[in-house]
């Protein structure tokens, strides 16, 4: 058994720096603080990957997009904690529901493929939640919020599922890295290496037609197939995450140029 995150939020390497800089010692505002940054964080850049390749992007959905992002990860915010500990009350529930209706009327304009894959993400991290495996819980609720961009694409298109894909893998396995890095984790190696490998095969299909995103994976495969030592200490954290966060908008900046490139059919 996994054990708890000792501040009940979720861990990723875009989260990394925020998150390292209340870690320790700080009180339950400060922390709440450093999960609102790291939460809004971590969103910000995914509503910037649904609006991958740029051309053809509806501007006046990019715009009306953004009333709900921000109640989504708003209601995230506020129902993480919660799922985590198995304390969903009525007013949980309330939430769920409204936060539901707008995604199940986008639904209606979009293949509904789109939507099952953040779909499985929430259904995984509940039971994971409900398992008491609170830490594969952080990194598939953490994945959840980047497989939004399925979603968020999806409506304001065009749709470009590689970019999307490749950002939901990329988060998913940064939050396994950081569970493996964390000196009271007990998570292995391996569960990086793993992970890596097995996003790499799949976008494998999708890289085939557009071979130069592929450097986007460059940085990210020597740091998760050699994941190296964990942290011996929790003051490691802080530098950590100044580390992961340029190397995650190292990420975002290949995806994004070469999506963009593809998109006007340049390369």
């Amino acid at each position: 058994m996994t054990s708890p995150n000792p501040l009940g939020i979720p861990l990723n390497s875009s989260l990394r720096f925020f998150q390292a800089v209340g870690m320790e010692g700080s009180s339950a505002q400060g922390r709440g603080a450093t999960r609102n940054k790291g939460l809004y964080f971590v969103g910000a850049l995914t509503y910037i990957v649904s609006l991958l390749p740029i051309v053809g992007v509806d501007p006046m959905r990019a715009v009306l997009l953004i009333p709900l992002a921000l109640a989504t990860l708003a209601a995230t915010e506020r129902l993480r904690p919660r799922a985590a500990s198995r304390r969903l009350g009525p007013k949980e529930g309330l939430i769920i529901t409204l936060i539901s209706v707008p995604y199940l009327a986008l639904a209606l304009l979009e293949p509904p493929f789109l939507l099952s894959v953040p779909a499985a993400f929430l259904l995984a991290t509940l039971l994971l939640y409900n398992a008491n495996l609170q830490a594969w819980g952080n990194v598939t609720g953490t994945a959840l919020i980047a497989s939004l961009s399925f979603v968020w694409g999806g409506f304001i298109g065009p749709t470009f599922l590689v970019a999307y894909l490749y950002w939901t893998l990329y988060v998913f396995t940064g939050a396994v890295y950081v569970e493996y890095k964390l000196p009271f984790r007990r998570f292995s190696p391996n569960s990086v290496r793993l992970s890596w490998v097995a996003s790499l095969l799949t976008v494998a299909p999708l890289t085939v037609n557009h071979p130069l995103m592929a450097l986007a994976l460059v940085e990210p495969s020597f740091r998760f197939l050699r994941p190296g030592e964990r942290l011996s200490s929790p003051k490691e954290i802080r530098n950590l995450g100044r580390k992961g966060l340029w190397k995650d908008l190292l990420f975002l900046t290949l995806l994004a140029a070469t999506s963009v490139a593809y998109g006007l059919r340049v390369i």
